[in-house]
């Protein structure tokens, strides 16, 4: 029996609020390696979002690389698979200086099965061996050229184009398999259609326009992904998971139970996928009441990042200060004035997920009746796209501007 170990979306570099989440990034890696240390086993996979930006700072990367070195010194391979938020040409940055023979494989996009596609990983007992197929993060308006596509193809429906890829990289496992010794894995950053998300994802990457069809997923034997930050099984019948966020990430997660995922693999048998639960990194708790009330909360609040709604009939100087008082072994992200009577009692409903630029801009041009509020959205979704992407970006607009800047 081989074993996988399936973690995802750290975002290391993430804030909540005004709190750093440095010392739960450290917690959560302290636990998953104390998980590893136990388990032993043949392969880590991380399906993305490492980081939270596509510059993260050197403090960051550090930290990353010290917890991976970690987790392949107690296993076989690390397979970490670039994410949305995260950059091609760092992922790249990384795999050249760590060498083509290190236990550490990044994958910074989706590749030809003859062209290093697919990573082959040979277990502990010398007898098995895990295939692995990695997808990265895949933008819309990406055409892949290095995967040979047909035009016409690439022009079609995301999730058309998304399976196509996934049938290029099913048809690279297969090629070579043996039954009796492989186990198929597929290592993706991707939403499918009927996964749930919250308040903490990337809302321009969580929309239709982003997702896979479920049916068009590889009949393999564990299907890992990650870009959704609540831990679910992945939806389609296909055995895998979204292993989710190792801590909440934000208010609207609150109370939710985050894990890693272990799968127990043995050819020609069903995959045996459990949860090991992740409970280091410290709560997010919302509460509110008058100063008064919110000075007799009990031992519940101890060591818990804080979002505080204080109640008072007039405005209270100096607030921030007076709540951090209040709660001196919290870290309080985030303080909000209320008037009225409203009962203490934290909140536990999930918030309502902020929109996004695209949704903003277009509320902006319908208020001010942008006349040509068509040509400046496409232009800004242009734009986003390219700063998402981290590549630069020419518009014909902008070049006709600096040719009109150059007679005068």
């Amino acid at each position: 029996m081989a074993t996988l170990l399936h973690v995802s979306d750290h975002h290391l570099g993430r804030m909540t609020g005004r709190v750093s989440r440095a010392p739960d990034h450290d917690a959560s890696f302290q636990e998953t390696v104390e998980i590893a240390r136990q388990l032993r086993p043949d392969l880590v996979i991380d399906t993305g979002d490492l980081f939270d930006s596509l510059r993260p700072a050197t403090e960051e990367m550090h930290r990353a690389i010290d917890w991976l070195q970690q987790m392949a010194g107690l296993s076989q391979m690390v397979v970490v698979v670039r994410g949305n938020h995260e950059s091609e040409e760092l992922f790249r940055l990384f795999q050249r200086l760590l060498g083509e023979h290190s236990k550490i494989r990044f994958c910074d996009r989706a590749r030809r099965p003859d062209e290093g596609g697919i990573v082959d990983v040979p277990c502990r007992d010398g007898e098995q061996r895990i295939r692995v197929a990695p997808l990265p993060f895949v933008h819309a308006n990406r055409v892949i050229s290095e995967v040979g596509f047909r035009s016409e193809v690439w022009l079609s429906a995301y999730a058309r184009r998304i399976a196509e890829l996934e049938a290029m990289l099913l048809a690279g496992l297969r090629d070579g398999y043996d039954p009796g010794r492989d186990s198929l894995v597929l290592a993706a950053h991707l939403h499918v259609q009927g996964g749930r998300f919250g308040s903490s994802e990337r809302p321009l990457h969580v929309v239709d326009a982003y997702a896979c069809d479920p049916l068009d997923l590889p009949r393999v034997d564990y299907a890992g992904f990650g870009h959704l930050h609540q831990p679910q099984p992945l939806p389609g019948g296909v055995p895998g998971a979204f292993a989710g966020s190792p801590f909440s990430l934000d208010f609207g997660e609150a109370g939710e139970q985050k894990s890693c995922v272990l799968v127990e693999l043995t050819p020609g048998q069903p995959a045996v996928i459990s949860r090991v639960p992740l409970t280091r990194a410290r709560p997010l708790l919302r509460v509110s009441g008058s100063l008064e009330e919110l000075a007799r909360l009990g031992p519940e609040t101890h060591g818990a990042i804080l979002q505080v709604s204080v109640r008072s009939e007039l405005p209270v100087g100096h607030l921030g200060a007076r709540v951090q008082e209040l709660f001196p072994d919290c870290e309080v992200a985030e303080v909000l004035e209320t008037g009225g009577p409203v009962p203490l009692s934290p909140v536990s409903a999930p918030a309502e997920v902020d929109r996004g630029f695209p949704e903003m801009l277009d509320a902006y041009l319908a208020q001010t009746g942008a006349a040509d509020a068509a040509g400046i959205r496409g232009c800004f979704d242009q734009l986003l796209e390219a700063v998402t992407e981290g590549r630069p970006l020419a518009l014909p607009e902008a070049e006709a501007l600096d040719r009109l800047a150059g007679t005068g």
